[in-house]
């Protein structure tokens, strides 16, 4: 595979146009169009450009064409959304957690009326934006 053809794939993975990885990597988008259309191959700045704005590239891949697309995980793992939450929720409990209970009809009705109460108030989703490290977006919208 050509480096030309390892940056096309790249570009598919990362759902990107060769317009945004230029931009991401900080590189003319003429520049990108050539190395694409494999008048021009990538310069050694550009391949170092791409490892430092993806770093989930593997670089022996990218470079000697060897292994995976993508580095294999085996630092811990980075802590996710809600990660810490859950992390100052379980110091803030200290002492006072709660035991189980035993499921009774109590609490079945209980936990059931619960339900009929979030239910009531469903709104509907209407977009959702997520933001990327690299300062680019994606909104989905809901179609009716």
């Amino acid at each position: 595979m050509t480096d030309s053809e390892k940056i096309v794939k790249l570009l598919e993975r990362e759902n990107l146009t060769a317009k945004q990885c230029a931009d991401i990597i900080g590189i003319t988008r003429s520049s990108m169009s050539h190395i694409i259309n494999g008048r021009n191959n990538p310069s050694l700045d550009v391949m170092r450009k791409i490892l430092e704005n993806f770093p989930n590239i593997n670089p022996e891949w990218l470079i000697l064409g060897k292994g995976e697309m993508y580095r294999q995980k085996s630092n811990p793992r980075e802590p996710g959304l809600f990660d810490n939450i859950i992390e100052t929720n379980s110091l803030s409990d200290g002492n006072n957690e709660k035991q189980p209970q035993k499921a009774t009809d109590e609490n079945i009705s209980t936990v059931n009326s619960d339900r009929e109460t979030i239910s009531v108030g469903y709104q509907n989703i209407k977009s959702i934006i997520v933001f990327f490290s690299d300062n680019t977006y994606e909104e989905f919208k809901h179609s009716n």
